[in-house]
């Protein structure tokens, strides 16, 4: 190491030690800031989520209002609240609809950290790819005293970073043709659940189960078990038999078909995946490669 290099290294040290605090704070302010942007991109922060709502599940009878406020996982914390609420005003017994709920939440989560690996397993294979492309430009440039401008390297990160971004759009883009459907018609079923067994009229029960966003689904999934649940509304309605067997059993009937979609959603994943890695990644690799060996046999 050179003495300038040496100088170059206590200059930085000295100058990290006479830093204000301002300056500090404002760092890591920014650091937490990319911290929770890079959990939330690879769903990280859902799954810390959803495994804080599954503890407050867990203490039913110390559990408040305020325990829920913060902790947003999808409709189950609507969910929860609404069967607090209940609990309050009518003395609704929690346990049950908790124990329920928390084991609706287990199978969700299960889902998701199926989805979080294989993001995770991207982004991974990813950035090795990146760190042995540019390792095979450091040795050719040391080495080999070939020419790459910083130019030419910036092209390749900017365009390794965008596949990075890209692969994670088409991620939740598929997530979301998978899943979507299937979280507005389970919210539905337990809503309307929780309030039949709670009781009251069956104008305000369907009142307040949001029965519309199931009707209102396109799902070729889901079309006769939407087509199902219409029918069961309309007999309930002219016949004011109890339909509570019935809406467990189409909510069993869904989570199997729930199980068939992330079967077929992880499938995707892995050709996503192969495919992402191919065109911004792999194709670049062997491209550089075969252009560096070209100059040297030429």
């Amino acid at each position: 190491m050179s003495y300038y290099h040496i100088i170059l290294l206590l200059s930085l040290v000295i100058i990290l030690f006479l830093l204000p605090n301002q300056l500090y704070d404002y760092l890591q302010y920014k650091y937490s800031k990319i911290q929770q942007k890079v959990k939330k991109t690879i769903g990280l922060d859902l799954i810390k989520n959803a495994e804080e709502l599954i503890s407050c599940c867990s203490s039913v009878h110390s559990l408040k209002k305020s325990d829920l406020k913060d902790v947003k996982y999808k409709f189950f914390t609507d969910l929860l609240l609404n069967i607090l609420l209940l609990h309050r005003s009518l003395g609704t017994p929690l346990k049950k609809y908790m124990l329920e709920i928390r084991t609706a939440m287990q199978r969700d989560i299960r889902c998701e950290k199926k989805i979080y690996y294989e993001k995770q397993k991207t982004l991974l294979q990813s950035v090795f790819l990146m760190i042995l492309m540019f390792c095979f430009i450091y040795v050719y440039k040391s080495e080999l005293n070939i020419q790459i401008s910083n130019k030419v390297t910036f092209i390749i990160l900017f365009s390794q970073l965008a596949g990075v971004y890209v692969v994670n759009i088409i991620y939740n883009k598929i997530k979301y043709i998978y899943f979507n459907d299937y979280s507005i018609f389970f919210e539905v079923l337990y809503k309307l659940k929780v309030k039949m067994e709670v009781g009251g009229s069956i104008q305000s029960i369907l009142l307040n189960s949001n029965l519309n966003l199931a009707y209102q689904l396109k799902s070729k999934t889901l079309s006769s078990q939407i087509i199902r649940l219409h029918k069961l509304i309309e007999s309930w309605r002219h016949t004011g038999e109890s339909i509570s067997v019935e809406i467990e059993e189409l909510i069993t009937e869904v989570n199997h078909l729930f199980n068939d979609s992330l079967d077929k959603f992880l499938e995707s994943i892995v050709f996503v995946r192969f495919l992402s890695l191919l065109l911004f990644f792999l194709l670049p690799f062997l491209g550089l490669n075969f252009f560096f060996f070209s100059l040297l046999f030429s």
